[in-house]
């Protein structure tokens, strides 16, 4: 586990190629429950899209459109030249957006 800020994120993981469920939906799925269990702080940068694509063995646009995501939701934020750093983890935010409402 990465405790130090500023610290880069260890990844064990890889993607189930086999899987229903797109290889973009897996990788995001696997980043927010890091960063929702506390595994990553705010202020960790991710590694870069280029070893996170040979690490998890996909396509670098794969990873590319999964980070987009997760920037959109304001989870990370990447800087050219800087890095992607995690900078919110907020429960709500992390909340698969397709989860019903039970209300």
């Amino acid at each position: 586990m990465s405790t130090k800020f500023n610290e880069t994120v260890i990844i064990n993981w890889k993607p189930d190629k086999n899987s229903d469920i797109t290889l973009t939906r897996q990788i995001i799925g696997y980043l927010k429950e890091r960063i929702a269990k506390g595994d990553w702080l705010v202020g960790q940068k991710l590694l870069s899209q280029r070893k996170m694509a040979e690490l998890f063995e996909v396509n670098r646009s794969t990873i590319v459109e999964a980070l987009s995501e997760l920037a959109s939701l304001g989870i990370i934020d990447s800087s050219f030249g800087k890095g992607t750093t995690i900078v919110n983890n907020t429960w709500s935010l992390l909340i698969d957006s397709s989860t019903p409402d039970w209300k």
